[in-house]
């Protein structure tokens, strides 16, 4: 059985509960940001594999957000050049 991410988020419409299996934490994260955009930057409680990892994963979101920040940037340089 793979790992699963568990927990809840807030959205505009009250808590959405999830539970989905992955290979590894990065993955699921990447998945439950291109299901919704919000996750991560609203309230919200996650546990991999029965740990908490509520704060690792804002971490990661944001990490991941700024690092399509930065390639946007590099593409619009690129683009004007």
């Amino acid at each position: 059985m793979m790992p699963e991410l568990e927990g809840w988020f807030e959205t505009e419409n009250g808590i959405e509960p999830f539970l989905i299996e992955a290979s590894s934490l990065e993955a699921a994260v990447l998945d439950m940001i291109e299901y919704n955009e919000d996750f991560g930057h609203t309230d919200m409680e996650i546990t991999w594999d029965e740990e908490d990892v509520t704060k690792q994963v804002y971490s990661m979101v944001e990490a991941v957000r700024m690092s399509l920040i930065n390639i946007k940037v590099r593409e619009d340089k690129d683009a004007q050049s």
